[in-house]
């Protein structure tokens, strides 16, 4: 899809990203369009106001219906709302940062002293994720389940840690500050949040799960079998609202969060607590987000197939969101690529290849005297793989230069030259014949 650039300068800290830096941004979503390896939306705002956005890789779906109003999932950016909300409640004299937990759930393990704060900031030592039921792994993908029975798995597994003694993330706490919001409120979360955010802040192509939204791009992966998008199974999103449920554009994300930003949502002290402090970093709840010598806030959020990162800058009053519902190139690269282009001078561009290119290198390749075989093949999943016959290992390779691959995790590089394969590791180079 054509991108949308308004021609201002954007002051970017030391940096400026022009016109001409949005160009280049579009340029590397060209390259990522062009080799089919990932499908998303972007956006860019300065100063409550859209300079850039562009939808990709749509044109690879063919059966999929869609326009400007279609909603990305975006994740656990649901909890920034969530979190909002309750620092609402705050404001409001419904809560303090100190209310305590078995005001509300008191048969919870710790349940006299775990805080609001403590669940707020990841301190509360609950364990990460009521999606891990032993024996039901997909019990939040397969079918929709009862609030009841979530909150009775959330006590299950009970707590880590001794509340404020550490830092774990937990999908179940944000679960529980839901929990929280609809007993105070005495309304579903997604009626709260139309009430409270959606309605007063012109919030459109926005919605909670339990509003029941139409208009979503699903989760897609690749089959490299058939060289196409397949859909991927994803959540039943009624099984996490308030901690992963949202689905917007990437306009309205980096609408509600200038907004935020500018104080028009929380009152200046509330919103200062959310920021992390120099050793934290989730805060209440906004995320630290370096970018080269500069410190961004926002929060990321990832379901099964879909991944979301919305950055602000508080200095330039920049925020960038970016959405990947579909990936073949790792979403946290495409986020770096993305910032490099914007906040940088660099213009080089990943090195892909086509798929039509990959069957050149299948086969069994060999090393007799080194009693070492490989066994390139496509997976469908993953690409193509190279497995360690004697050791039953696979590992994807990942091409870095023409005919030449590698697994950056182990260090390995291997390049093809007729029917040789040249595999090196930590110095060592042996030579495969096919």
């Amino acid at each position: 899809m054509k991108a949308y650039i308004v021609s201002l300068s954007l002051v970017l800290c030391s940096f400026t990203a022009s016109a001409q830096k949005l160009h280049k941004l579009d340029h590397y979503i060209d390259h990522i369009e062009s080799y089919n390896q990932g499908i998303g939306a972007i956006s860019v705002f300065k100063d409550g106001r859209q300079l850039y956005q562009r939808r990709f890789g749509q044109a690879a779906l063919p059966n999929s219906k869609w326009n400007k109003h279609t909603q990305y999932q975006i994740g656990s950016v649901t909890k920034v709302y969530t979190a909002v909300l309750i620092w609402k409640l705050i404001e409001a004299g419904h809560l303090t940062p100190d209310t305590r937990l078995d005001k509300y759930l008191p048969q919870m393990a710790n349940a006299d002293k775990i805080t609001i704060r403590h669940l707020l900031e990841h301190s509360s030592g609950i364990s990460r994720d009521y999606g891990q039921k032993p024996g039901s792994a997909n019990w939040l993908i397969d079918s929709t389940a009862k609030h009841d029975e979530i909150i009775a798995e959330i006590i299950r597994q009970g707590v880590v840690f001794e509340p404020g003694t550490a830092v774990a993330y937990s999908n179940s706490a944000y679960y529980l500050l839901k929990h929280i919001i609809e007993q105070e409120y005495g309304a579903p979360y997604g009626q709260i949040v139309y009430k409270e955010l959606s309605k007063p802040y012109h919030l459109t192509d926005f919605a909670t799960a339990d509003m029941d939204p139409g208009n979503v791009f699903p989760s897609y992966q690749y089959d490299y079998s058939k060289s196409a998008w397949t859909l991927m199974p994803d959540y039943q999103y009624r099984n996490i609202i308030g901690v992963g449920d949202i689905s917007a554009t990437p306009a309205q994300l980096n609408k509600f969060f200038h907004l935020l930003f500018s104080g028009k949502v929380l009152k200046p002290e509330s919103l200062q607590q959310m920021f992390p402090d120099a050793t934290e970093d989730f805060g209440r709840n906004l995320m630290s987000i370096p970018v080269y010598k500069q410190m961004l806030y926002g929060h990321a959020g990832d379901t099964k197939g879909t991944h979301s990162l919305m950055a602000y800058d508080t200095t330039s009053k920049i925020g960038i969101v970016m959405i990947i519902n579909g990936q073949r190139y790792p979403h946290n690269q495409f986020y770096i690529d993305a910032y490099q282009a914007l906040f940088s001078d660099t213009t080089a561009l990943p090195y892909f290849i086509q798929d039509t290119q990959l069957k050149q290198y299948t086969g069994l390749y060999a090393n007799d005297s080194m009693q070492l075989q490989l066994k390139l093949y496509i997976d469908q999943e993953h690409g193509l793989l190279c497995e360690d016959v004697a050791e039953e290992l696979a590992y994807p390779l990942t091409p870095v230069a023409a005919h030449t691959f590698n697994v950056p995790k182990l260090g390995i590089t291997i390049a093809f030259k007729g029917e040789e394969l040249l595999f090196t590791q930590n110095g060592i180079n042996i030579t495969l014949k096919k």
